[in-house]
């Protein structure tokens, strides 16, 4: 594969055992192939203003993910247990959205 924007410029800066240490961890959490991939990611994402949203790890993400699908799998098993409520007393479901709740997901259930 060509190398598009060939890298022809090099930097040095020195870093502590520990600093170093902990660099490698969050290359091999980050998938980052090099120190040099992740750090000039994170250089570029300083630069361009776009670190704000990746500050937090991936792992961190994931987990906040993983807990909000949580949430929603036990509303969702809610909703289910009304709608057979419901259906078992002969109420039939209205399927129109109600306005207090359409376009509200913070919605409180029922």
């Amino acid at each position: 594969m060509a190398v598009l924007k060939p890298r022809n410029r090099l930097v040095y800066f020195r870093v502590s055992e520990e600093e170093f240490d902990q660099f490698t961890r969050v290359c091999e959490q980050e998938g980052a192939r090099s120190l040099s991939d992740l750090f000039r990611l994170a250089m570029s994402r300083t630069v361009n203003g776009s670190h704000a949203d990746t500050t937090e790890p991936v792992a961190g993400r994931l987990k906040k993910l993983d807990e909000l699908i949580g949430e929603l799998t036990v509303r969702m098993q809610q909703l289910d247990v009304l709608i057979q409520v419901q259906a078992a007393n002969g109420i039939q479901a209205d399927r129109k959205p109600h306005a207090s709740v359409k376009g509200n997901a913070n919605a409180s259930s029922a």
